[in-house]
């Protein structure tokens, strides 16, 4: 993913975005994990997640709906492409740059 991280942790925020696609849901890409179990995991701060977090939505790399945090399927999916397709619809533009 070619972006500029602004964030004070770069290789964390790179830690965090790994970790979330090792864990996309095949044909939804919902990551079905909780902030503090992200943190749990990478042995990160829950702060530190979210400040991750908000650093990788402000891109559209993710994104949040019906109160989970999603890949945005024009970055990386996992399953059918008609079920990309789909949520490429809901999903915000990429603000790459």
């Amino acid at each position: 993913m070619a972006f500029c991280l602004t964030t004070a942790r770069p290789k964390q925020t790179v830690r965090i975005w790994s970790y979330l696609l090792c864990h996309i849901r095949f044909d939804s890409g919902e990551v079905d994990l909780t902030r503090q179990e992200i943190a749990d995991a990478l042995g990160a701060s829950a702060e530190h997640v979210s400040t991750a977090l908000g650093e990788l939505a402000r891109f559209g790399a993710i994104y949040k709906a019906r109160g989970r945090w999603h890949i945005n399927p024009d970055v990386a999916w996992c399953g059918r492409q008609e079920a990309r397709r789909k949520r490429a619809k809901e999903a915000p533009a990429l603000k790459l740059g």
